[in-house]
């Protein structure tokens, strides 16, 4: 995470879809996933909430990972 950046809480989902993440040519059938949201407040004091998407790979030789973020800023209402 960034420095400025804090943690919220991890988030449950369902498919991919549901996130509005499509993995198109990805074979991510087996990898690990972690959905959750950080904070970072901006210079005038608004929180700006993303979602990002850990992928791990275990079954590679070395661990491979991936960290996907989102473009869209969201409220803590994701998170009930």
């Amino acid at each position: 995470m960034e420095e400025n950046e804090q943690f919220i809480g991890f988030a449950d989902f369902n498919s991919f879809d549901e996130i509005g993440f499509y993995p198109l040519d990805l074979k991510i059938e087996c990898c690990s996933n972690f959905l959750y949201m950080t904070k970072q407040i901006d210079k005038n004091g608004v929180s700006r909430n993303r979602l990002k998407l850990l992928l791990l790979d275990p079954f590679c030789k070395i661990l491979e990972a991936v960290l996907f973020t989102s473009s869209t800023y969201f409220d803590n209402s994701l998170l009930n």
